[in-house]
């Protein structure tokens, strides 16, 4: 206050709120190196497949030691496999763990909420759930061991999901992968300080947008294709029969095999009594 009289005060423009943005942004991430912390894209594939040996692993244990009582589920037991890695990943990847499996421990990353702090465990649940759905419509479909048109859907919802992960974990501003989009979560380098400015996913989508129409379409029209080919298959000539070309009636013909040995039985019959032939078909 001058002379009684009040300074005005100016406002902060947009341009100069962004600009104060990126600073921090760049000070926060020199306090860890040029690289930004979201870089992690190989240690997460290191890590989940650390993950997935872990698993593996505890499993084949687990049918060593009670494979009496595991083994008269058959093949259905895939589906606890599926249980106990949505346990783990639920528990490990929350506030309970601080974000890290044992996998992301070795890799030096841990799974945060981008607005501070880790997620829960329902949320870490849901995360996992994207790759579970992956996963189960694969196996489903290998059990299944029939292509129709009533799993064709399914398919290729596992298509596109599986391309959403990938694409957005390698072309996202943030690495962010479609379960980090879709639960608000991060992930990072353990211990790094950052901040998430806004970023556009023009891009991203762009690119997700071509291949899932080429994957989805393609896969699509393979299934539907070998779908048809099975069924002209078993749609085929019966035995005893060749069809003509052009859509003709077939010709019956009698096989060789079953002429000659009418001719055997016909040279063994006794003298003076010759053979009945054969009534001739309609």
């Amino acid at each position: 206050m001058v002379d009684g009289r009040e300074e005005p005060q100016f406002k902060v423009g947009l341009s100069d709120k962004i600009r104060a943005q990126r600073r921090a942004t760049a000070d926060m991430v020199s306090v860890r190196g040029a690289r930004p912390a979201w870089k992690v894209s190989i240690r997460r594939v290191i890590a989940f497949a650390l993950d997935c040996a872990l698993l593996a692993a505890a499993g084949f244990a687990a049918l060593k030691l009670a494979g009496s009582h595991i083994a008269p589920i058959g093949e259905n037991g895939w589906w606890i496999g599926v249980a106990v890695a949505a346990l783990y990943f639920g528990i490990m990847d929350s506030s309970l763990c601080r974000g890290k499996t044992l996998g992301k421990k070795i890799a030096g990353i841990e799974v945060q909420c981008v607005n501070g702090g880790y997620i829960n465990p329902f949320d870490a649940l849901l995360r996992f759930c994207v790759l579970a759905f992956i996963f189960s419509a694969y196996k489903f479909w290998l059990i299944e061991h029939q292509i129709s048109r009533s799993i064709i859907p399914l398919v290729v919802a596992a298509d596109l999901t599986a391309l959403s992960v990938v694409i957005l974990g390698l072309f996202h501003p943030q690495r962010r992968s479609l379960q980090d989009v879709l639960l608000n979560s991060i992930v990072v380098r353990s211990g790094a300080e950052y901040a998430l400015p806004k970023v556009s996913m023009r891009r991203p989508l762009f690119i997700l947008l071509i291949l899932s129409a080429l994957t989805g379409g393609g896969h699509a029209a393979l299934m539907l294709h070998m779908e048809d080919s099975s069924q002209a298959t078993n749609a085929g000539p019966k035995s005893g029969s060749i069809a003509k070309p052009g859509g003709a009636p077939a010709i019956r013909y009698r096989s060789t095999e079953g002429q000659s040995r009418r001719k055997a039985k016909a040279a063994q019959a006794p003298a003076g009594k010759q053979a009945t032939p054969p009534e001739k078909t309609k």
